[in-house]
């Protein structure tokens, strides 16, 4: 890392995590020499501040996301039924999109979406205004929480039109028992006041 790479301990950061979420970083070797990668360790602001804050927030998040976890990002429609980008756990990482549309709204997305890696699925979820992709099937895009992360931010600004991440809200679920609380704080987002079915 030293040589090779010509890497500076300080401007590293690390993360830990097991199947059951992140933990906290220890004290000896390397791990003592970096910064934590987890927001709230790091002196992150209490509220995402912005894209780039969102996408390095999202993407500590999504690096420890415990098996079994899913997340919900929504973002609000002129619909009255919110965007929505999931993610679960499932020993691999899934992503699926949903975009609500009004009625006769014939904007085509797909070859955007597509481009970010995007998967048309519209037998996903029966409805005729939603229009549904998964992140599967595009070898050329692995599903890392990197590839991830980018994908849902570029998906919430350029097909979403979301203005910024204070419009995002944040919902999460275990299917196995597995605390999720804490990712909200660490996007820095807030929870819907209803809860939505969770899709």
């Amino acid at each position: 890392m030293r040589e090779g790479l010509s890497m500076n301990p300080a401007n590293l950061r690390s993360s830990i995590w097991t199947r059951t979420g992140p933990r906290l970083q220890p004290s000896w070797g390397l791990f003592s020499l970096t910064e934590s990668d987890r927001p709230t360790a790091r002196d992150a602001d209490s509220r995402c501040q912005d894209w780039d804050d969102f996408t390095h927030r999202l993407e500590w998040t999504l690096t420890t996301l415990p098996v079994g976890a899913v997340l919900i990002l929504e973002s609000p429609s002129d619909t009255g039924t919110p965007h929505l980008i999931q993610f679960k756990h499932e020993r691999t990482l899934r992503g699926l999109a949903v975009l609500q549309r009004r009625h006769g709204d014939t904007t085509d997305h797909h070859d955007r979406m597509a481009d970010l890696g995007w998967h048309h699925a519209p037998d996903l979820i029966l409805s005729n205004t939603a229009q549904t992709w998964t992140d599967a099937g595009h070898c050329e895009q692995p599903n890392l929480p990197h590839h991830c992360a980018v994908r849902a931010a570029t998906t919430l600004r350029e097909i979403f039109h979301t203005a910024q991440p204070s419009q995002l809200s944040c919902r999460t679920r275990s299917n196995n028992g597995v605390e999720t609380g804490y990712i909200t704080t660490e996007l820095g987002l807030h929870a819907p006041n209803t809860p939505l079915p969770i899709r």
